[in-house]
């Protein structure tokens, strides 16, 4: 009889948790989107995937992500500007953004942060400088063979890999490597920008341009020409090339890295080849009411009023450039210089800008000649020195770039800045969203404040890195949503990072820094890295300025973000191996994304690419394939139009790289009919 009675009860037991499934299972899609997630933090709808292969595929529904995106109020990875709706790649893109974002900011939070992972891959060629796009996606790297030099775009998150995408020949080594996403001709694209030194008709024989290091003077600049290379490459035609769904190996994405007989799909188009008159100091990009900008600063002539200029092109014009002469400000009586005044005619130049599309300003970074002195530190006697004053100024733009000409114009407003070493190099952090154009997908950070303008100032003597934060301010304006301008009048020091006795580098970021330190001794182009530091800013304000920018409210997490660790600067390991290499082969190249807490770095004279993750990204789930097929409703579309599916080529990936896996072929329960690589996919129709 006890026996019968378990038997019953394990029958009523066994019957109810199947109405409940079932229940559970006629859930509409609409009515768990609309009416039950809104109420659901990450760590829920995370544990409802767990329960069974319905909430499974609702789990992973878009709008859900989608939503959880619009609530975050941390920094985000940008979202790409050809993310289209409908297509497959958005059943998770939203996903990895929301679990990029979060994971980074807590890992950053940390005392001290940890390596995600690691991967590498091989560049081919040596590689001579990089450029990580927002997001974390692409790589633009600067790479050369014996005798010839590229350009090279590669994509860092295909399920099987890294690997190239294109690559372009260029006249010489390229400098100042800069890559943005922007607007084209009203098309979204990635805008490659660099410099290049060529030598004249007649020059020496002996001397190679592009044997000099990106910082190098060249002595003779009558028989050296510099050049402005502008080149982009259209988003729609790098989806063709960069789908998940495409193996990387295939014939036709070969075929189509490489240019097409009618230029329909080649990546690299050159847009702009401009000579400049003088050496150059530093490369911009930058939009202007959509329209995209590249900027130059250019020494002053040979004349005995010369100036330093800005050079500034609009790209979609390049044979008209325009021409912004930087006039002297006049500052007023400071007795920390220990002269009454700063002169017009004392010696100047402009050593870093960052352009204010909003305001049609620009904002430059002045050093000033103001005099000499006796330097007690150097071995010979009586050695002088210069004495350098710094100033931030503002200046208008021109209102009409695409007309050229030349414009003067006196800076509006400046402010003395007293560093105490002497300055090499200068970094005034760009807003990753300038105009912040896909705001329906984050409409909390375009309601928020701009950032504040960091700028980093790397010294000689002492060897540190100096830290100020340009705060915006509320303009007075009649309009319900609120604006800021930046005007110099909240200037705040935030930290000095005393790198001794290495010398310290910073790559900017607008909300996380990188800072590296190579060994003092080494002055060869490829130093040796002695420490990787993650950097926090403090965001120190003045009293009568509250601006909150240290958000610990978590609205789709059930806690909060830890608080702001005290030590802002914290050594970062990469590993005994990572660091050893480093150390003994030097580092040629590195590049760093705010965004996803991702760093690529490249040992001297290499061509292996190391990439460190800092942040975790949810990668697609080759289960979504299979329950997708095999469920009813509404999770048996494939897509068959689009060809292919991004889980096949993970699983493919995997099998070739795990022998374990080799039985767990595609081919046994995937119908391979719709061939990705088939010449219907890049028909003319």
């Amino acid at each position: 009889m006890a026996f019968d009675n378990d038997a019953l009860a394990y029958k009523a037991h066994n019957s109810n948790s199947q109405s409940l499934n079932s229940v559970a299972a006629t859930i509409p899609l609409d009515i768990f989107v609309d009416n039950i997630s809104p109420y659901l933090h990450v760590e829920d709808i995370l544990a409802l995937r767990r329960v069974n292969k319905h909430y499974f595929h609702l789990t992973h529904e878009p709008l859900i992500w989608k939503r959880f995106l619009q609530q975050l109020k941390i920094p985000l990875p940008p979202i790409r500007p050809t993310l289209n709706y409908s297509v497959r790649s958005s059943d998770y893109e939203y996903e990895q953004l929301v679990s990029r974002a979060i994971s980074l900011e807590d890992n950053w939070r940390k005392k001290k942060p940890i390596v995600y992972s690691t991967m590498s891959f091989d560049a081919c060629l040596e590689v001579l400088d990089m450029k990580l796009l927002p997001g974390g996606k692409y790589l633009i790297a600067s790479i050369r063979d014996d005798y010839r030099f590229f350009i090279a775009l590669y994509h860092l998150d295909h399920p099987s890999g890294p690997h190239i995408l294109a690559r372009c020949q260029i006249s010489t080594k390229a400098y100042q490597l800069q890559a943005k996403y922007m607007t084209y001709k009203r098309k979204p694209v990635i805008m490659i920008a660099y410099l290049c030194r060529e030598l004249n008709e007649g020059g020496p024989a002996n001397i190679d341009p592009a044997k000099f290091a990106n910082n190098a003077t060249v002595d003779l600049p009558a028989q050296i020409t510099h050049f402005l290379n502008c080149v982009h490459v259209d988003l729609s035609t790098l989806d063709l090339l960069a789908g998940a769904h495409r193996d990387p190996t295939g014939f036709e994405t070969t075929k189509h890295k490489l240019l097409s007989s009618n230029n329909r799909y080649k990546p690299f188009m050159p847009v702009v080849r401009l000579p400049l008159e003088t050496p150059t100091a530093q490369l911009s990009l930058y939009s202007q009411s959509g329209v995209a900008h590249a900027s130059v600063i250019q020494q002053a002539k040979p004349e005995p009023d010369g100036q330093d200029y800005l050079v500034i092109v609009n790209i979609e014009h390049p044979h008209l450039p325009c021409q912004l002469i930087c006039q002297p400000y006049v500052y007023p009586d400071n007795l920390h210089l220990n002269v009454n005044y700063l002169h017009p005619d004392m010696q100047q130049w402009v050593k870093a800008v960052r352009h204010l599309p909003e305001q049609n300003q620009v904002l430059i970074w002045r050093t000033i000649v103001t005099g000499q002195y006796s330097d007690p530190h150097h071995p010979e006697p009586r050695r002088l020195v210069k004495r350098h004053a710094h100033g931030i100024e503002i200046l208008d733009m021109p209102n009409k770039t695409h007309e050229g000409g030349i414009t003067f114009a006196t800076p509006r407003a400046g402010r003395l800045v007293l560093p105490v070493g002497d300055v090499q190099v200068i970094h005034m952090t760009d807003d990753v969203w300038p105009s912040h154009e896909r705001s329906d997908l984050a409409p909390q950070a375009s309601l928020q404040p701009p950032p504040p303008i960091s700028v980093y100032i790397e010294m000689m003597n002492p060897h540190c890195i100096d830290h100020l934060h340009i705060w915006p301010e509320k303009a007075r304006t009649p309009e319900t949503k609120p604006s800021y301008i930046y005007n110099l009048r909240n200037i705040t020091k935030q930290t000095r990072h005393d790198a001794r006795p290495d010398i310290g580098h910073v790559l900017p970021g607008v909300f996380r820094s990188l800072i590296y330190t190579t060994g003092s001794t080494d002055r060869t182009a490829t130093p040796f890295l002695t420490s990787l530091r993650r950097y926090i800013s403090p965001e120190f304000q003045h009293n009568n300025y509250p601006l909150e920018r240290v958000q610990r409210h978590s609205a789709v997490e059930r806690n909060n973000y830890a608080r702001m660790p005290y030590n802002v600067y914290t050594k970062l390991e990469i590993g005994p191996e990572a660091t050893a290499r480093y150390r003994d082969h030097g580092l040629g190249a590195i590049a760093w994304d705010q965004t996803t807490g991702r760093v690529c770095l490249t040992t001297g004279g290499g061509s292996i690419i190391e990439v460190i993750d800092f942040s975790y990204a949810a990668l697609p789930d080759e289960r979504f394939l299979d329950w997708k097929m095999t469920s009813p409703g509404g999770f048996e579309r494939i897509d068959q139009e689009e060809g292919g599916n991004e889980f096949v080529v993970a699983r493919r990936a995997r099998s070739k790289r795990d022998p374990d896996l080799e039985g767990l072929g595609v081919d046994e329960d995937v119908d391979m009919d719709t061939d990705t690589d088939s010449d219907d996919y890049f028909s003319d129709t």
